[in-house]
């Protein structure tokens, strides 16, 4: 509370000052020193996604013959990982299962990428797909939180709501058959792009922030009753960092403003954060963000 009184206190005054002033500000210089911290942030800092880092993942598209077998040892990329230090923020890493074909892709020579469902995968692996417990192992390994991302584009809400039981319900029949400890994931994503078109599930699920939210309630709503442990749910909000989602536009606006919106207003308590993908390989500029 003492920090939060201070920030509107400076803040206002800031507002007083520039209000009173006549003087027209043509240039100024920023200064920053990252040994001061003003107000230090809870989230995370850092974070990889699966298929960027581990083996396991990063493989030839398409390899149908390639066969993983349980590393006993984490690999280099990993291990450069798990060495990363952070000493501000929360002082945790995160690691993102799952991307493009968790909900499936229709753009070639992606279109073989046709969706994962867990369940199909127990001790098996052909990229992209494997044994979700693999993923699971390798964040244990980091000492790593989870930021799980479900299936939208061709999952179901039933589906999801079954993943989240195998991770965080005590009661999971299947997850204590297989002599698992509890996960208790706490992130979920739904859905990995599904406002581009060339996403699984966009038509007919994701041509509008107002049908996405909509049937993302839904998602929230099993898989909230099926945690035992509170869980924080996000939605995709952008791609490229351009705020350009396919056909968004026709709900109502083309400003993506309205867009977040949108899904705030339709999700209500049901959404804890949203999701801005960024791509400066393509071009976009730091002022798109």
């Amino acid at each position: 509370m003492k920090k939060t009184g201070l920030a509107i206190i400076l803040l206002i005054s800031v507002i007083a000052y520039s209000y009173k002033s006549t003087k027209k500000i043509t240039s100024c210089i920023i200064e920053i020193n990252a040994d001061s911290v003003l107000f230090e942030t809870s989230s995370y800092v850092i974070g990889a996604n699966r298929n960027h880092i581990s083996t396991n993942q990063n493989t030839i598209y398409g390899s149908s013959d390639y066969q993983v077998k349980k590393p006993k040892n984490i690999d280099n990329e990993l291990i450069a990982y798990k060495n990363v230090q952070t000493t501000f923020s929360n002082k945790r890493k995160l690691y993102r299962l799952g991307h493009g074909s968790t909900d499936g892709r229709l753009d070639s020579p992606n279109d073989y990428m046709k969706g994962y469902h867990f369940e199909d995968w127990w001790g098996k692996t052909a990229y992209p797909y494997d044994d979700i417990r693999y993923g699971l192992r390798e964040a244990r390994l980091l000492d790593a939180d989870i930021s799980m991302v479900v299936n939208y584009g061709t999952g179901t809400p039933e589906e999801a709501g079954r993943l989240v039981s195998y991770l965080n319900n005590k009661n999971d029949s299947l997850r204590n058959a297989q002599g698992e400890a509890l996960w208790n994931v706490r992130y979920f994503e739904i859905g990995n792009e599904v406002s581009w078109r060339n996403q699984r599930g966009h038509d007919p699920f994701c041509l509008c922030a107002s049908v996405y939210a909509r049937r993302a309630k839904e998602f929230a709503t099993t898989m909230r009753r099926n945690s035992d442990i509170p869980i924080k749910i996000g939605l995709v909000t952008s791609i490229n960092g351009s705020f350009i989602n396919d056909n968004w536009s026709n709900d109502e606006s083309d400003d993506y403003m309205h867009d977040i919106d949108t899904l705030v207003q339709i999700m209500q308590d049901d959404i804890n954060f949203i999701i801005f993908h960024n791509y400066p390989s393509l071009g976009h500029k730091p002022e798109q963000i």
